[in-house]
């Protein structure tokens, strides 16, 4: 993530076609003969991105995509408005991932 005061924050295109791929982010459409972005141009974060990366929504949306992916039988839900409660299932589900976070961290 690249941000720049005078800028949008962007995503590497790598990053974006990640996120396209696990339903986070829309595929760019094209039209009236646009030519598509190059594979590694950057592109700006979606407003409903970067608010869900604040409030830990996307985290879930994301951790919950690689569970089913990976048929891990695992669900983690999402408490919109109220972010300790998301960022807690955050934690949880990297838990599951084996991976920790401290307290002040959540």
């Amino acid at each position: 993530l690249e941000t720049d005061m005078q800028q949008v924050p962007q995503l590497s295109g790598e990053l974006y076609s990640w996120l396209t791929d696990f339903g986070l982010v829309k595929a760019k459409a094209l039209g009236g003969g646009a030519k598509a972005p190059a594979a590694n141009a950057p592109q700006p974060v979606p407003a409903r991105l970067l608010g869900g990366l604040i409030s830990g929504e996307a985290f879930i949306e994301l951790l919950n995509a690689i569970f089913q992916k990976h048929s891990v039988r695992q669900k983690l839900s999402s408490h919109p408005g109220d972010r300790a409660q998301s960022w807690g299932q955050v934690a949880k589900g990297l838990h599951r991932l084996s991976v920790e976070l401290d307290q002040e961290t959540v």
